[in-house]
């Protein structure tokens, strides 16, 4: 028997690596054929962060804290500049985004004048994703064939450390007095406040404890350099995070 993967999408080379990376360990052959779609050199440009470091725990706290996790592609245009990531996020349980469920899609669309509005429907599954190659081979067939690079007429930037918005963070901590003491000074070094603490006794393995903690807008540049002193903290274990967008 031979095996051969044809792929050519993001999501498709997201779900297939497992089943590939299995082949791998295991040295059984297989092939690869690469359709070419998704392979724009300018995609280089954009930030990417998976779902690998996000848990039950999280998603858990995010209720909590009112929040749904979604996995979100954003779109930032200036008047020089697009600024393009994709990553899980929370959003408020009552945000338009929340509302998006199972094979459902959406595209929310914020303007300085107009406000938001949301496009949202099928994008996955047989009939729909049948749909889209459908339409893409009558469009071949009339020799449609578009270049979606012309839209993009200013350049796009690679520095994402400049993209603002609330933070998630969940720290496992020694259970003893004081740390979060010293965890508020450090983020007091950086001009942060925290608009939400959690600290759960019930879940608390060992001598270790999750403390949530959620932070007001800052940059990703900020936001890692304080990860990096946390995690430089004796009493802290580990640090997770996750973007919140108020949209």
């Amino acid at each position: 028997m031979k095996i051969c993967f044809v792929l050519g999408t993001r999501p498709e080379i997201i779900k297939l690596y497992p089943l590939i990376d299995h082949l791998k360990k295991n040295r059984m052959k297989f092939s690869i054929i690469h359709t070419g779609q998704h392979n724009l050199f300018s995609m280089e440009k954009v930030f990417f962060d998976g779902i690998d470091k996000v848990t039950l725990q999280d998603i858990n706290f995010g209720k909590q804290l009112n929040y749904v996790i979604k996995p979100v592609s954003l779109g930032l245009s200036s008047q020089n500049e697009i600024m393009l990531g994709s990553f899980p996020a929370f959003v408020k349980k009552d945000s338009l985004l929340a509302s998006i469920q199972e094979e459902n899609n959406a595209v929310l669309i914020n303007t300085e004048n107009a406000g938001g509005t949301m496009y949202s429907g099928p994008g996955a599954g047989a009939k729909p994703t049948a749909n889209s190659v459908l339409t893409d081979v009558i469009d071949v067939a009339k020799n449609k064939v578009f270049n979606y690079e012309k839209f993009i007429k200013n350049s796009i930037n690679t520095d994402f450390e400049k993209f603002a918005c609330d933070r998630y963070l969940k720290l496992i901590v020694e259970d003893k007095s004081g740390v979060v003491a010293k965890i508020s000074t450090l983020l007091a070094e950086f001009n942060l406040s925290i608009d939400n603490l959690i600290q759960k006794e019930l879940d608390k393995a060992a001598n270790d404890i999750p403390l949530v903690i959620v932070i007001s807008n800052s940059t990703e540049k900020i936001i890692l350099k304080v990860i990096s002193k946390l995690e430089e903290l004796k009493e802290v274990q580990s640090v997770s995070h996750i973007r919140i967008l108020n949209i």
